[in-house]
């Protein structure tokens, strides 16, 4: 609704808003246009007047290098004419025999050939001697016709220095002597490197431009870089034919050429007795490339910032006129109602009230939001998902979430409650009541300690760690700690009725060594005595006691227990199971022994359901009872487990796979054994005694017992013997003779059961006693 009467506001906009647009407009807009257009009209024209003139100055710079070579060039040949070295003896040589004046010779050559880029070798020409020594070839007589009157004509001429075409080369002369009215013997020839002199040239042009040199007549002495080019080999043609009809010796000039315009620079360089016209000539459009370039950049640059200055007016526009639209919207809401002149002020007041009120709302939730962030982040660190930290990395990490950690000292405390499904606290309130603890275990502890982090491991289970100073000593820390859990067993005792066992763990000043110092104080909590309500159990100090390996265990129980379990007896097997649970906490006492002693029994019930014939992965379901059993820590719950995931299944499995009748002949056959084991017995005579098979009795037996006829017996016979071995001075002859055996044959048979000796047996257990 708020949006659709905003939007009928602005299609709405008065006079004043179309007004304050203009001026904003011409505001904005006037300086940009003025700077743009006095930009491209005063310097334009006079950066196209400067590129021209740099474009001259560099031409007429790089024909003045040229002329500077050939000037080089000029006054070389002179100073060969009047070296001494080279007179009218030299056609009198053997060049083949004076080989050291040979080699200087060609050092001098090379040495010539040297002093000028332009030179591409040297040669001497002796007439008389007619022979040519070069820097190149060495000494070569002229012996072909037409070479010895190539090279008379070049000394029959009466310049004495000029230059001229030698074998399709440019080529220098100097005679020898220089003289005029001297018959010459000799000429040296210069013959010219023809690519750097291209070169040369071709530099007096721009890369899409043309440069050549020609002589009076039109011969072209150059070869520029697009010679392959025809469209270039038309231009140059069409240049030369323009030079050589304007006949003007220097200047510059304007040439159209396919429709397009080329400022071309001529002139003549006379040397060497030669004119000789250089012709340069690049397209207009390439020199006033860089002002085109610029003035497009000007023009957009200009465009670009009406744009801008249209988009700031429009925008400056609609911010100047925001009052406005405020107190219009605020008139279509109260639908046409008076407006103060002041609604606008208190408007935007009431929004920055509304503004400060979420800002700090949303300080509050970040603050709120600390511990649960740190929470997670320990939690993470504990169960080792950061081992790549160091500690300036973790110390870094918790300075975020407000905790310094420098110069500190590091604690925990593990808290189990025990009794929970017993007294005045239901097991359905499990979860409020490890909340509860868990808030009185940090209250207490934040009054002992800087920071204090509470952990809910919620299996009623619950960690605090504490960061303390390091200006106190480690038994200061431990006497703080030990203070510390006598109140928080006496608080949780009085209020919650529960019991507690409150593990100390050792102390550190590395925050990296926490995870296994809590690691290490929850593993202690399996040393706690089961049959203490409250407990305190301090990591350093508490060892494993030696006297429990020779603790007795409760096999008598077990044999119940089993026996039970054949007999289909639920209840009583519970309750022997009870009378078990109670010996091993006797005896062993710490609830890590206690449960080895559970789950010696599981698996002495998993051996009788074997020998019964049933499987036990059918008849608990592939039911992971060992790793089930080590979650249990209560004694309570260990046995209500028992009860309802082993004993009852396998009871309910014999009840639908026993024959009653052969159920009960089995119970009184094992009552009368219980009293006739001594006698000469057999199972035939309780067969005939009871009416059946002896086959069946035989199967029966078994199935009910869990062993066979003869086994049970021996089992009874033999625990006859030990008792009479420990309580009796009767020699091992009278006891087998009184269970029914021969002596040696009860020796086997009590060694094969027991691993020893009759003899041996008393023996051991006398040193026990």
């Amino acid at each position: 609704m708020r949006s659709g009467l905003m939007i009928r506001a602005r299609m709405r906009k008065g006079s004043f808003y179309w007004k304050n647009l203009i001026v904003v407009l011409i505001a904005a807009c006037l300086p940009a246009v003025l700077i743009g257009v006095s930009i491209y009209s005063v310097g334009t024209d006079r950066i196209i007047k400067e590129l021209n003139n740099a474009h001259q100055t560099q031409l007429e710079q790089t024909i003045q290098r040229f002329d500077e070579y050939l000037t080089q060039l000029e006054l070389f040949s002179a100073q060969l004419a009047f070296n001494p070295d080279f007179n009218e003896s030299l056609n009198g040589i053997n060049f083949a025999q004076q080989f050291e004046k040979t080699r200087d010779l060609y050092k001098s050559l090379q040495l010539m050939k040297q002093s000028n880029p332009l030179i591409e070798s040297i040669s001497l020409y002796l007439e008389n001697a007619e022979k040519v020594i070069s820097d190149l070839n060495g000494v070569n007589p002229v012996i072909d016709g037409s070479e010895k009157e190539l090279y008379h004509a070049l000394l029959a001429g009466k310049q004495s220095i000029y230059v001229t075409d030698i074998k399709q080369k440019k080529a220098i002369v100097v005679k020898l002597p220089i003289e005029t009215n001297v018959q010459p013997f000799g000429a040296f020839l210069v013959f010219l490197d023809k690519k750097v002199l291209d070169r040369l040239v071709n530099s007096f042009a721009s890369d899409a431009g043309i440069a050549f040199m020609m002589e009076m007549d039109g011969t072209l002495i150059t070869t520029d870089k697009h010679a392959e080019d025809p469209r270039h080999m038309a231009l140059k043609e069409a240049l030369k034919q323009a030079v050589l009809t304007n006949q003007i010796p220097a200047g510059t000039f304007v040439h159209k050429f396919n429709s397009l315009n080329y400022s071309v620079s001529q002139g003549e360089i006379s040397r060497l007795g030669s004119k000789w016209i250089y012709v340069s000539a690049t397209p207009i459009t390439q020199i006033t490339q860089p002002v085109t370039a610029m003035s497009k950049a000007i023009i957009l640059v200009s465009l670009l910032g009406l744009v801008i200055a249209l988009a700031i007016s429009w925008i400056t526009s609609n911010r100047l006129y925001h009052p406005i639209q405020r107190l219009l919207n605020l008139f279509h809401q109260t639908k046409g109602a008076g407006v103060p002149s002041s609604s606008e002020i208190a408007y935007i007041e009431a929004e920055w009230k509304q503004q400060l009120t979420e800002r700090h709302a949303l300080e509050t939730r970040i603050q709120q939001s600390l511990p649960y962030l740190r929470e997670g982040f320990l939690q993470q660190f504990f169960q080792g998902r950061f081992v790549h930290l160091t500690e300036q990395d973790v110390a870094e990490r918790l300075q975020q979430f407000e905790w310094n950690i420098h110069d500190k000292r590091f604690a925990f405390l593990v808290v189990k409650l025990h009794g929970l499904a017993s007294g005045k606290v239901s097991g359905k309130d499990e979860q409020l009541v490890a909340f509860a603890s868990t808030n009185i275990i940090d209250e207490l502890c934040s009054s002992r300690a800087q920071h204090v982090h509470v952990f809910n491991f919620q299996d009623l289970h619950v960690g605090a760690m504490l960061v303390m100073s390091k200006d106190m000593t480690q038994e200061d820390h431990k006497k703080i700690l030990l203070q510390l859990s006598k109140d928080i067993v006496s608080t949780i005792g009085s209020l919650l009725w529960l019991k507690v066992t409150i593990v100390i763990s050792r102390t550190s000043e590395s925050v990296l060594h926490t995870p296994e110092m809590l690691e290490e104080a929850r593993r202690t909590l399996r040393y706690r005595n089961m049959t203490e309500e409250h407990q305190l159990l301090d990591v350093q100090d508490f060892f494993i006691s030696e006297e429990n390996s020779s603790a007795t265990f409760p096999f008598e129980l077990e044999r119940e227990i089993i026996h039970d379990l054949r007999m289909g007896l639920e209840e009583k097997a519970v309750l022997h199971v009870r009378e078990f649970m109670t010996v091993l906490q006797h005896h062993l006492g710490t609830e890590l022994r206690v449960q080895e002693g559970m789950l010696k029994l599981l698996g002495s019930i998993y051996d009788a359901v074997w020998k019964s014939g049933i499987n036990p992965h059918h008849l608990y379901k592939d039911a992971q009872l060992f790793e089930m059993l080590l979650q249990i820590r209560e004694t309570h719950e260990m046995i209500e487990w028992f009860q309802i995931k082993v004993i009852r299944p396998y009871v309910n499995a014999l009840s639908r796979s026993y024959n009653t009748a052969m159920k009960e002949v089995v119970e009184k056959i094992e009552i009368d054994l219980r009293e006739e084991f001594l006698s000469n017995i057999s199972l035939e005579q309780y067969a005939d005694r009871y009416g059946v098979s002896v086959f069946k009795l035989s199967r029966g037996f078994k199935q009910v017992m869990g062993e066979n006829f003869i086994d049970y017996v021996t089992r009874l016979r033999l625990c006859k013997c030990m008792e009479l071995l420990l309580a009796t001075d009767l020699k091992v002859n009278e006891i087998a003779y009184i269970v029914q055996y021969n002596p040696p044959y009860f020796v086997r048979v009590f060694k094969k059961h027991t691993g020893m000796t009759p003899g041996q047996y008393r023996e051991m257990h006398k040193k026990n006693m």
